[in-house]
């Protein structure tokens, strides 16, 4: 089941239980359960072609030195903050990525054109856009005047993209990686690797050559400290276990335990170097996996269920 509905009398937002899978059904025309749900819950919307697919609701908040730390998770308490999740095809994956939104504006309405976002509310309607609204990704943990501030300096801005000249071989040696083959319809360079006897499936987006060169190196360093990286990810998806996921009856676990749960399987490089681990969790998120954001550097961004 795709949808899972909460028996609450207002809606929350937090009535689908898997977006990126319900977008994915949407796009291949298997469902159109996105497209009711939006009809009856005026704070998400769906772009004509499927593509793209946002909603607001409230997550689960703290602050942290005046800074707003939102996780990926409904709030159930007073410590909760607005914030929207964006999803969007690309290629045959389905990305999903958090922003926080300002507290204190009565939000009435979100509309879709292509990636461009309509946040509509009382006093008036700002656009925006999938790349330009990544400023208030909850990464960048900002303060309140901080979020408001950069949400009424929308204007709607595009980057403009820079023709890019891909490789065409079929097959790239390297040596770490071993050799690397083209798949034409993920458009990126595959292969794996063995990290402490686990085969580690290996997926680089396909970009011009010197950047691609980059990445086979920050990925080579980025596995060099996969423990550190997979402890930083277990420090974050622990306490949303013991916080949220907790069975019925069951006491809160330790790190030792989780880690016996969790098994890396999979890295996606990016053409600008970002790099996503991907783990099996065992029962402890009720057969979710976790993504891993890591930076073009190596540094541990965040971590989210998936799938």
């Amino acid at each position: 089941m795709i949808l899972k509905w909460i028996k609450k009398t207002e809606m929350t937002g937090w009535e689908v239980s898997n977006l990126t899978e319900a977008l994915r059904a949407e796009f291949e025309n298997k469902s159109n359960a996105l497209f009711k749900f939006t009809k009856s819950y005026p704070l998400a919307a769906i772009s004509l072609d499927r593509n793209y697919f946002v909603v607001m609701r409230d997550y689960l908040c703290n602050t942290v030195d005046d800074k707003q730390n939102m996780l990926n998770a409904a709030a159930e308490n007073e410590e909760s903050h607005k914030g929207m999740t964006l999803v969007r095809i690309l290629g045959d994956a389905v990305h999903a990525r958090n922003v926080i939104l300002p507290e204190g504006i009565n939000y009435r309405k979100l509309e879709l054109d292509g990636d461009i976002i309509s946040i509509f509310f009382d006093d008036g309607k700002i656009t925006t856009n999938f790349q330009e609204i990544n400023k208030l990704w909850t990464f960048y943990k900002l303060s309140e005047s901080e979020i408001l501030e950069t949400f009424l300096g929308f204007t709607n801005e595009f980057k403009e993209k820079v023709k890019i000249e891909k490789q065409a071989a079929k097959t790239i040696d390297t040596d770490f990686f071993g050799t690397l083959t083209l798949d034409d319809e993920l458009d990126s360079y595959c292969g794996k690797i063995l990290l402490d006897d686990t085969e580690i499936q290996l997926s680089f987006s396909n970009f011009e050559k010197k950047q691609f060169d980059k990445n086979l190196l920050t990925t080579k360093k980025a596995i060099a400290k996969s423990k550190e990286l997979q402890d930083s990810m277990m420090n974050e998806m622990l306490k949303l276990k013991n916080d949220v996921w907790l069975d019925e009856d069951q006491s809160i676990i330790d790190k030792a335990e989780f880690s016996t749960e969790i098994k890396l399987y999979g890295l996606n490089i990016y053409e600008d170097g970002d790099m996503e681990f991907f783990y099996t969790a065992g029962d402890l998120f009720w057969g979710h996996e976790i993504a891993s954001s890591v930076d073009s550097i190596g540094e541990y961004l965040e971590s989210k269920l998936i799938g």
